[in-house]
């Protein structure tokens, strides 16, 4: 083997070992951020009490039928004032926070603004949405 090849082998050993570090370093900042973190859509904490406490329960077992049946309400709830995509209004965020405590969405709109946000935030990353 001529000097040459063992250079050109040990460049390229070194510059997968530079590759292997950075690819390491992103995972650490990755982590540091807590994106790679499992999400509890099970529960949301509010900052006030709403319905005698700050804790939400979710049912997160939901199905493809309970999301069809969703939409469909939001649908007769709009009429004409729906949206193409009814994920991109807040109203059908609600609706699915409804089906998934039980609570009426009507009854969300009383929450003060951060803890409305927070519920609304909660479901659309519970459906991916975010």
């Amino acid at each position: 083997m001529s000097n040459n090849s063992a250079d050109e082998i040990k460049r390229e050993i070194d510059e997968l070992k530079n590759r292997k570090n950075k690819v390491e370093n992103e995972k650490k900042k990755i982590s540091d951020l807590g994106i790679d973190e499992e999400v509890d859509y099970s529960t949301l904490e509010l900052r006030n009490e709403f319905e005698g406490s700050k804790t939400l329960d979710f049912d997160i077992s939901l199905t493809g039928k309970d999301i069809l049946v969703v939409k469909s309400k939001y649908e007769r709830e709009r009429k004409k004032k729906a949206k193409w995509m009814a994920e991109l209004d807040d109203l059908y965020f609600l609706m699915m926070a409804e089906r998934m405590t039980g609570i009426e969405f009507q009854k969300f709109l009383e929450l003060p603004a951060q803890d409305y946000t927070r519920v609304r935030n909660h479901v659309a990353g519970f459906l991916g949405e975010e």
